[in-house]
């Protein structure tokens, strides 16, 4: 909906009828009027509209806008199309018009001699990029355009081509690395290290076009290390080394520096005399300029030459070429060489037959029966099903690079003729799925994996995963469907097929899984709890020799491996089952050996709810209570299937686990407990089902076979405690310490029935008692730490207590008087604070106006921190005053300004998105930024507001308009050029690679014009806006280049005549910007030794002993407390002490909490670098008797296991990693990965330390006591003994 215009008179006829209008206009200019309405996808404009598309949002006033709007809809409420033709024509082109309208709104006076442009002609002054570089190169607009999709496929951001990208684009694998790399420092005209997209074409031109003797002087260079221009002798004969040049033939004339040198055409003309040396160089040449950068050749005779000459070097190559090809059909190769032939052949005006679009449809397979059968899209790559009996004469396997080329100049006739296929080493694939790739003379054959793997897809229907899974609530179990198919190496990876059904359904990696499924069970869960391996589970399978002789009926090849199959699957798995692939990193080949000839490998896919975490094929088979095959290596561990929202219970459940006299005397007194509590009142024994559950479980997890478990009683024993809602995602810590709890009520120690039973005490009398213990300083803390202890073990000794309970030393100081009060009281998971930093790290680019090369520093900084920080720390390292540094924001993408950031601004703010230059200047400066102006190829209503595109480049500058004497154009354009000259690319040398253009020589004059602009950057700032003008150019000469103002309200009214706002543009020249100017040294800036400093500051992990010091600092309370000393309330401090250590410590590293100057809570998700084994924890304790016996004792613990949490605060994922309590074959401890029913071995350096929550550390034993006293490792026997009292 626009504004509505209302016209007094009501409607009026136009000021020119359509026919009229019509008959002033062009076709081409009718059908672009037309296509730029038809875009706006509307019947009427609106004033919005009008003022958008027709103004081309110039700052026309709003009453002339509206006056322009009831002229162009003759008062009515929109335009319609013909009377916008009939406006537009009459305003720019109908004098009669003209005069009518200027008659009646005499604020348009001015259009009376010079109306605004209908069309933009065509002007040299704009001529685009393709059409310089086709001026002063040998090749045409349309291979300038050619060469640039070759270009951004290999580019750094589409910008310019570095060392690794040259190797790929230039080389392909197929080309001598020595030659590729000398060959980009002759690309690099600049001798910036870098080849950005003008070199790439002079270069490319150079070398594949023009006279015989420019090419070989381009190819001399190659041998010009020291980029002097010239070939000294230790050059020279180097190049006569490398091409093999006879001492008799080595006749190069040496006309440079004296005789002592030779230059490149020096070198151009010997080879033309003795082109049988330079022949092979020269043919490398002709190779990458056409087939690996993408410049068709001009004649078909060059065609043949180069693509012939490419196959035969391939086919000599051999196994050294790339381990990927592509497979050409040899019907079409020879249909292509037989027309190239008679082209060649042909007079030079006989217009002959060009070669048809790639075919290869003789190589595939008349029907795909799998893909008929199952009609389902191919989700990968490579979809083609080559004929079983090809042989090796219908086929042509050639590098991808070559495979490009072909399909640029000759297309392909259908998306399915791109056969890619991989090199093996011999024998690694059975025999039939491969053919014999190229015999290298005295090397071995290689193996081109011909017929690749089928992989089907299945997905099963979305079922509810909120019921009951005991009893029929929990949804209805659906067969699966097929959903999609992928072909893929057997050599392929688990990793792969989920990147394709990823990108298929675009979801995350992490949010996906895939199983094993046979055929004949259609992922049927199974009716037992029976185990089978998932070989014999997805296979079923003898050799071809077992089944004649009866032992099977499966005769499909099972794949030679030449590492033996030491990776193929080992878990159990129920006949017909489906196996969880829960190893990425697996191939293809280590889980089945089918799907090569036409049945395919069939895979169920998974996809986790993400509302609640759950995993719908866990939830099955908890229905089931059948056990979950997975194909990847196991240790000795059961998964544990997360059919809710339950992976912080089985994470937690996995770790507490691992502590081995808790878990072992749990089991062996399980019937003892049970005994116990059944002599218990009956209303009692429910508050211990969580408990028994529990010991059941570790009890299952310890006995059983399978290689996971469904914890159904577990679960719903937990859900009996109404403690954690089970629709919920809650804390693993939070869960560990409730289990501890339950378990520590289980096993106390009940009091004995024959003592007389204490009289109790009030709570007030407690109180008072502790405030005296508290306030009586003259108490030994080895005292008082010995009878809380005492105090504690007498109410509550439990084995949990022996095992996990610690001491913990509080104290409070006054801030006035110093009073101390300390208490001690017990812990079993010590919670370490991680610590939000409120810092942040900013980096900017120091710009000073001298010219200098910019430099880029950085800065660990508060988030409130002001833009005058870094103003400051610019002054400390520049010297130039604070006051007179800028700070400008720009965009990443197209480094449009977006603002002068004010010094006192947050630079939290000014950092999103943005990067951030630090310019010298001050208030007298003004913003110079960069532009070109492009005539817009896309449909435009008004040629005068949008037949122009305004570009933006580069990054600003700081033009000091307030200089020594009057303000000139001259000084302003000597500023701009000082500090500009570091961006102007230096003279080309006399064997330039492409043609020189009069208009480059800026000798004379300044490649640039400059004018003022307005704030959006595209519209004149001295002009009124009616003009529609682009920025009037300064002269560059003695004349103020300002406006004079006229009075103190004259918009002029500003020191030297600046329009408020206004910011100085430097409009290019095409050629010079094109060919001088260079962007990549415009955006280049050094680092300074901050930026690494600071980078490495922010990004660096902290440690557990960082977090252990956090934990006892000193901190300050808000509140004020009574203080007896003091007679009144004081400020306070707090710090706690670790005073006992048990023998096993759970550190809990405290990842959520509340942002005070945020007011919210968050997690934090700073890496925490810890020891998983030898942590020595004495530094940390602080009880004991004495520093010095106490640092003896090396209280050293190891870590036995660890919960991870993946998310954010209000969602995520735990997961746990465990030793496995076995040494690896390279002699380090073994560790498992516990994702719910995923459990993969891995190697200590596998572990993820980036999401540790939970630390479990045992200590290793030893014979001395714990801090100031305590139980000892062997007491804990001792002490399990109690359980037979309960």
């Amino acid at each position: 909906m626009g504004n509505r215009i209302y016209s007094a008179g009501g409607g009026s006829e136009p000021p020119i009828s359509l026919a009229q209008a019509r008959a002033h206009l062009s076709n081409d200019e009718f059908v672009r009027l037309q296509n730029a309405f038809g875009r706006l996808k509307k019947s009427q404009l609106n004033l919005d509209d009008f003022s958008r598309h027709v103004l081309g949002g110039a700052n026309v006033p709003d009453d002339a806008k509206k006056t322009l709007f009831r002229f162009f809809s003759n008062g009515s409420d929109g335009i319609s199309f013909d009377n916008l033709i009939c406006a537009l024509v009459g305003i720019s082109r109908s004098e009669y018009a003209q005069e009518q309208f200027i008659e009646n709104h005499t604020e348009f006076a001015t259009w009376g001699l010079r109306p605004p442009l209908l069309t933009i002609p065509i002007n040299d002054a704009y001529i685009n990029f393709y059409e310089v570089m086709s001026y002063v190169t040998h090749l045409s607009v349309s291979e300038v355009q050619d060469l640039e999709r070759v270009f951004l496929r290999y580019s750094t951001g589409g910008v310019m081509l570095v060392q690794k990208e040259w190797e790929a684009a230039a080389a392909g694998g197929c080309f001598p690395q020595m030659f590729t790399s000398r060959l980009l420092r002759v690309f690099d005209d600049n001798c910036d290290g870098e080849v950005d997209f003008r070199e790439m074409v002079c270069g490319v031109s150079a070398m594949c076009r023009g006279p015989l003797p420019s090419r070989f002087t381009f190819l001399a260079s190659i041998w010009d290390e020291d980029g002097d221009g010239h070939l000294n002798e230790t050059e020279l004969a180097k190049m006569y080394e490398e091409m093999k040049v006879p001492p008799s033939d080595r006749s190069v004339a040496a006309s440079g520096h004296g005789g002592k040198s030779a230059a490149p055409v020096d070198v151009a003309q010997w080879a033309i005399t003795h082109s049988n040396y330079v022949k092979e160089l020269y043919t490398w040449a002709q190779e990458i300029g056409h087939i690996c950068f993408g410049l068709r050749p001009e004649t078909p005779a060059i065609e043949l030459e180069v693509v012939r000459g490419f196959v035969h070097r391939m086919d000599r190559m051999g196994a050294s070429l790339p381990t990927e090809c592509n497979i050409l059909s040899a019907v079409w190769y020879r249909e292509w060489e037989t027309r190239l032939t008679r082209a060649a052949a042909a007079p030079p005006m006989e217009k002959c037959e060009q070669p048809p679009p790639i075919d290869n449809s003789p190589l595939l397979a008349n029907v795909d029966p799998f893909r008929a059968a199952a009609k389902l899209s191919c989700i990968s790559p490579e979809n083609a099903c080559l004929r079983r009996d090809l042989t090796n004469a219908e086929w042509l396997a050639i590098p991808r690079v070559l495979w490009s080329a072909l399909v640029r100049w000759h297309g392909l006739m259908r998306p399915s003729d791109e056969i890619v296929r991989r090199r093996l080493p011999h024998g690694r694939c059975p025999p039939e799925a491969v053919a014999e790739y190229r015999v290298v003379e005295g090397g071995e054959a290689d193996d081109l994996e011909m017929h690749p793997v089928y992989v089907r897809f299945d997905r099963r229907p979305r079922f509810s995963t909120t019921g009951s899974v005991n009893g029929a609530s929990g949804g209805e179990t659906r067969e699966p469907n097929p959903w999609a198919y992928a072909q893929i190496s057997r050599f392929g990876r688990i990793s792969d097929l989920l990147h394709y059904c990823s990108k298929e359904l675009k979801v995350q990696e992490q949010d996906l899984r895939l199983w094993l499924l046979t055929s004949a069970s259609n992922a049927s869960l199974p009716s037992s709890p029976s185990t089978l391996s998932v070989a014999s589970a997805v296979s079923s399978s003898t050799s071809p020799a077992a089944a004649a002789a009866g032992g099977g009926t499966n005769t499909s090849p099972a794949p030679s491996l030449s590492n033996g199959g030491n990776n193929s699957p080992s878990s159990a798995s129920p006949s017909g089952a489906p196996a969880l692939l829960d190893d990425p990193r697996a191939r293809v080949y280590d889980v089945t050996a089918s799907g090569g000839d036409g049945e395919p490998i069939r895979m169920l896919l998974e996809q986790r709810d993400r509302s609640t975490g759950v995993w719908p094929e866990e939830a099955r088979f908890a229905r089931s209570g059948a056990s979950i095959a997975q194909s990847s290596l196991r240790g000795p561990a059961v998964g544990l299937i997360n059919y809710g929202n339950f992976c912080y219970r089985n994470a937690a459940v996995q770790c507490l686990a691992r502590v081995e006299p808790l878990t072992r005397k749990l089991i062996e007194k399980e019937t003892e407990l049970k005994q116990a509590l059944a002599r218990r009142p009956s209303s009692n024994r429910k508050d211990y089902k969580a408990a028994l559950q529990y010991i059941q479980l570790v009890r299952e997890m310890r006995t059983t076979g399978k290689k996971n478990i469904s914890p159904v009683s577990f679960n719903d024993a937990i859900r009996e405690t109404r403690a954690f809602d089970g629709a919920l995602q809650h804390d693993c810590e939070e869960f560990v310490s409730f289990m501890l709890q339950q378990l520590h009520e289980l096993l106390k120690e009940p009091p004995v029935e024959q003592q007389q039973p204490l009289p109790s005490k009030t709570s007030g009398e407690k109180k008072k008692e502790k405030e005296e213990e508290e306030d009586d300083e003259d108490v030994e803390d080895a005292e008082a730490a010995a009878k809380a202890w005492r105090n504690h073990i007498a109410k509550d000794s439990s084995l949990i207590t022996t095992l996990f309970s610690g001491q913990l030393r509080s104290e409070l100081v006054c801030k006035e008087c110093s009073k101390r009060s300390a208490c001690f009281d017990p812990f079993s998971a010590l919670p370490v604070p991680i610590g939000f930093e409120n810092v942040e790290l900013f980096e900017f680019v120091i710009v000073l106006r001298d010219g200098s090369r910019p430099i880029k520093h950085g800065l660990r900084l508060p988030r409130d921190a002001t833009t005058r920080a870094l103003a400051d720390y610019a002054h400390e390292r520049t010297g130039v005053a604070a006051s007179r540094f800028r700070l400008y924001r720009l965009s990443h993408q197209n480094k449009k300004v977006f603002a002068i950031v004010p010094l006192s601004e947050p630079l939290g703010v000014a950092t999103h998105s943005t990067l951030l230059y630090l310019m010298e200047g001050d208030d007298q400066s003004i913003s110079a930024v960069h532009r070109r102006m492009q005539h817009n190829q896309e449909p435009y209503l008004l040629g005068a507001a949008s037949g122009h595109l305004v570009m933006l480049f580069g990054v600003p500058i700081m033009v000091k308009s307030e200089v020594a004497g009057p303000v000139t154009g001259r000084k302003l354009y000597d500023d701009v050029w000082r500090q500009l000259k570091r961006f102007i690319s230096t003279p080309p040398p006399s064997f330039a690679s492409r043609a020189l253009d009069p208009c480059e020589d800026i000798s004379a004059g300044f490649p640039f014009s400059l004018c003022l602009v307005d704030e959006s950057l595209e519209w004149c700032a001295t002009c009124p806006p009616l003009r529609f003008c682009r920025g009037c150019a300064l002269r560059p000469d003695d004349s103020s280049p300002f406006p004079v103002a006229t009075s103190s309200s004259s918009p002029f009214a500003t020191p030297n005549g600046i329009p408020p706002g206004a910011i100085l543009a430097v409009d290019w020249q095409p050629i010079a910007l094109y060919l001088k100017y260079n962007h990549s040294r415009s955006e280049a800036y050094s680092e300074d030794p901050s930026i690494s400093a600071a980078r490495d500051a922010h990004i660096r992990p902290s440690s557990l002993d960082n977090c252990l010091r956090k934990f006892a600092a000193y901190e300050t309370l808000d509140d004020l407390m009574q203080c007896k000393r003091c007679k009144k309330k004081t400020k306070w401090d707090k710090h706690m002490d670790i005073w006992k250590l048990p023998r096993y410590l759970i550190v809990q590293l405290k990842r959520f909490e509340y942002i005070r100057e945020e007011g919210r809570k968050a997690k934090c998700k700073r890496v925490i670098d810890f020891p998983l084994s030898s942590f020595d924890a004495s530094p940390y304790v602080k009880g004991g008797r004495g520093e010095t016996e106490r640092r003896e004792e090396h209280q050293v613990y190891d870590c036995i296991a660890l919960a991870n949490h993946y998310g954010d605060l209000d969602s995520g994922h735990f997961i746990a990693y465990a030793r496995s309590g076995e040494e690896r074959e390279d002699g380090e401890q073994g560790w498992l990965l516990l994702n719910d029913c995923t459990v993969r071995e891995v190697s200590e350096s596998d572990i993820d330390k980036k999401g540790a929550y939970l630390l479990f550390y045992e200590r290793r034993r030893r014979h001395s006591m714990v801090g100031g006293g305590g139980d000892s490792e062997d007491d804990v026997d001792e002490m399990t003994e109690t359980v037979s009292h309960i």
